[in-house]
């Protein structure tokens, strides 16, 4: 199992990864703002999450599938399932989660899945 401090570290590192990408297409400022702070609820998500889906409309290819992983692993953390494997329930191993924290499968899948 993943410590607390790992995961948070993986979730800073996603959220990075992410801003990154979308300050690399629209500029830093536009991104920024697709990561408005949002304390104040419901509201503030459903707002940020409106203008980045907006944004995402915008990317196609690489990126966009990129991204799309990216929101996929912080969901998984908020979930409390981050790091497991989605094929076969076993722990990714954390070396395969440093080279690619948005993977959602661990080795042995991933090797199955290449040969077919």
């Amino acid at each position: 199992m993943i410590s607390k401090e790992k995961l948070e570290e993986f979730k800073n590192r996603l959220s990075k990864e992410k801003l990154q990408i979308l300050s690399d297409i629209f500029g830093e400022e536009i991104a920024i703002k697709s990561f408005a702070d949002q304390s104040e609820g419901d509201i503030a998500d459903k707002a940020s999450e409106f203008y980045e889906s907006q944004l995402l409309a915008s990317i196609s290819g690489v990126q966009r599938e990129i991204i799309d992983k990216i929101n996929e692993a912080l969901k998984r953390i908020e979930d409390g399932v981050y790091g497991k494997c989605k094929i076969c329930g076993n722990a990714i191993e954390i070396e395969r989660l440093e080279a690619i924290p948005y993977t959602d499968i661990c080795s042995s899948c991933a090797k199955k899945a290449s040969r077919r």
